[in-house]
């Protein structure tokens, strides 16, 4: 039997925001991530996560991972696991929006930030260490351990891919 269709569900974005535009944004944003950590999903309904968490660093600001120049990057604090590579992220407020001076207007709204690509990790010596339980003592391997830090492309870049692959293809991107 096959099931009857479905009704896509998706939220329409008012544009991709320039640079100038995330320097307008301040050092401090919530943020939401929509995704499939570690392959996780809901098998009957068809839904990803969607996760919360801030910027940890300025939007409109060039994050050098480890000092190296690259791409356009900024980072998220929230929880970043291996497989939400690729998750969209995003600017979220609901029912109030705080602006750098403080004052506060009621609405809502979504400003794409970019798409998760990476995340630091602790990485610790992979030992096997004795650790002293209450009953008896057990050997235990240290591993990495995820600190929830992501980093995310920014909107230029996944736009520069975007023409790329478009160019591939003998196509024109649309502006």
């Amino acid at each position: 039997m096959i099931p009857a269709p479905q009704k896509l569900f998706y939220v329409g974005l008012d544009g991709v925001p320039s640079d100038d535009e995330l320097k307008k944004l301040d050092a401090i944003e919530e943020v939401i991530m929509v995704g499939y950590p570690n392959g996780l999903w809901d098998h009957v309904n068809n839904l990803p996560l969607i996760r919360r968490g801030i910027t940890a660093s300025h939007p409109g600001v060039d994050y050098q991972i480890e000092g190296q120049v690259g791409p356009g990057v900024t980072v998220i604090d929230s929880a970043c696991f291996p497989g939400s590579s690729g998750s969209p992220v995003f600017v979220y407020n609901q029912g109030m929006i705080w602006n750098k001076s403080g004052a506060v207007t009621p609405g809502s709204r979504v400003i794409f930030l970019g798409v998760l690509f990476s995340g630091p990790a602790w990485q610790q010596d992979g030992r096997i260490v004795v650790k002293n339980i209450p009953t008896k003592t057990v050997p235990v391997a240290e591993i990495h351990t995820m600190i929830n830090l992501g980093y995310v492309i920014k909107p230029r870049e996944v736009i520069a891919l975007g023409k790329q692959l478009y160019a591939n293809h003998g196509l024109i991107y649309p502006e």
